[in-house]
């Protein structure tokens, strides 16, 4: 892959919106900027089109809003996007201080988003918070599917008055998040644990992820989590990058870190796809981790399984 992928956003049909960097994050947000890119991706993971993010510094976390509108996280700038997938323009929605970063943090500012009722669920990880920004009325927006000629939808947009709200304090660390079905919010914390914050709660409670070393990014499916971490990337650790499945037993413990991959760092030998309990034997082996964004794909392939067979491979 010729650029640095960040995350994916399902678009529906199997198609896929691939968030990329033209220069790494570690280059900082001087080499960043105007490198960033949407890659509009085909079921097959064709590439069909690539819609620039020439003010952006450092695009992130994405959300499908509606049909042909995704919001997207800029994590140096504090700011999120709208993305009109028909026309193919990034708009600035209202900017805050409470989704910037912090002048000298190693984290990045607003990361992660999730919609819940009528507002937008927000992670800032260099404050370590979770924000709630309302969305209020509407105005005519994408076109379903992103398809010109569609019938306009109305899309919910943030007034421009809104001022994001404190939900949580995330003391042990917040990166990407997912929220159950009865409104736990379990989130990434960049460390050794995932978060879980009880509906109500103000402050969440770490659970065990044995195995699971710097994590950044989680999934609820079902009665279990599956989680992703890198191997401490950011406190500079020597593990390995895994993709795992964490039992939830009744909401009060996770247990069985039952991993999926294991992915060792980039000149690493290839390991063929965990089998036991979790996914069925498969011949494909995973080539390279050149992105997380990579392994989060792998994510969406496991929740539509084919064949009888659940399995993923990178790309290089």
């Amino acid at each position: 892959m010729p650029a640095h992928a960040v995350s994916l956003t399902a678009l529906g049909d199997g198609r896929q919106a691939l968030v990329v960097h033209g220069a790494a994050f570690t280059q900082g947000p001087a080499a960043m900027r105007g490198t960033g890119a949407v890659l509009l991706l085909a079921a097959d993971g064709r590439v069909e089109r690539r819609i620039a993010l020439p003010e952006a510094i450092f695009p992130n976390g994405g959300l499908l809003l509606a049909p042909g509108r995704m919001l997207l996280a800029d994590s140096a700038l504090g700011r999120i996007w709208a993305i009109d997938i028909a026309a193919g323009t990034a708009s600035p929605w209202p900017d805050h201080p409470l989704l910037a970063p912090v002048a000298g943090a190693p984290y990045p500012g607003v990361n992660g988003m999730k919609r819940r009722g009528d507002g937008l669920l927000l992670s800032n990880s260099a404050t370590r918070r979770l924000l709630r920004v309302g969305l209020q009325g509407g105005v005519p927006g994408g076109v379903p599917g992103g398809v010109p000629g569609g019938v306009p939808e109305v899309v919910p947009e943030v007034v421009p008055e809104a001022v994001p709200e404190v939900v949580a304090e995330m003391t042990g660390g917040v990166d990407d998040f997912d929220v159950a079905a009865d409104g736990t919010e379990f989130a990434a914390t960049h460390a050794t644990g995932i978060a879980r914050l009880a509906p109500g709660a103000a402050t969440p409670e770490t659970i065990a992820a044995p195995g699971v070393e710097g994590s950044t990014a989680v999934l609820v499916d079902g009665r279990a989590l599956l989680a992703l971490g890198t191997g401490g990337l950011f406190s500079g650790g020597g593990g390995e990058a895994v993709l795992a499945r964490l039992r939830i037993s009744g909401r009060r413990s996770v247990n069985d870190t039952s991993p999926f991959l294991r992915v060792g760092r980039p000149g690493f030998r290839p390991l063929p796809c965990a089998t036991p309990n979790r996914v069925p034997a498969c011949p494909r082996t995973f080539a390279s981790l050149r992105a997380l964004a990579d392994v989060s794909r792998l994510v969406a392939e496991l929740k539509t399984p084919s064949a009888g067979t659940v399995c993923g491979t990178t790309r290089p």
